[in-house]
């Protein structure tokens, strides 16, 4: 939610390459907080058989 906020102010100030650079910061930072939540959940899934 943070991000989007910020992201629209940036938008709402700026326009051009500024705009443009904090659209990419943005959705790398995106991409890469749903790779760490999806390897993170996949290492600590249970699986079957599992003991604990």
């Amino acid at each position: 939610m943070g991000g989007g906020l910020l992201m629209a102010g940036v938008a709402a100030l700026t326009s051009g390459t500024a705009c443009l650079v904090a659209v990419v910061v943005v959705v790398v930072v995106g991409v890469g907080a749903v790779a760490a939540w999806a390897l993170y959940d996949h290492r600590t899934e249970r699986r079957r058989g599992d003991s604990t």
